[in-house]
């Protein structure tokens, strides 16, 4: 089984999937990462709208820091 991750970057939606014998389905939570990571990245899109990169990836360190 792989999983895979499609990022919409103009619906700012991430959306993951595994592929298994017989097809794919979508899942809803990583398995390699927790559900609020994902919310996380959802945001980081969300806010790429309107911030440069430094102030995201600052933003990022310090998010990915409390979700832990």
């Amino acid at each position: 089984m792989k999983a895979y991750w499609v990022i919409k970057t103009q619906a700012k939606e991430v959306i993951a999937f595994v592929v298994a014998t017989g097809g794919s389905r979508h899942i809803a939570m990583s398995q390699v990462l927790p559900q609020p990571i994902m919310k996380l990245v959802n945001e980081a899109l969300e806010r790429s709208e309107g911030e440069d990169t430094s102030a995201i990836g600052r933003w990022r360190l310090g998010a990915y820091g409390k979700a832990g």
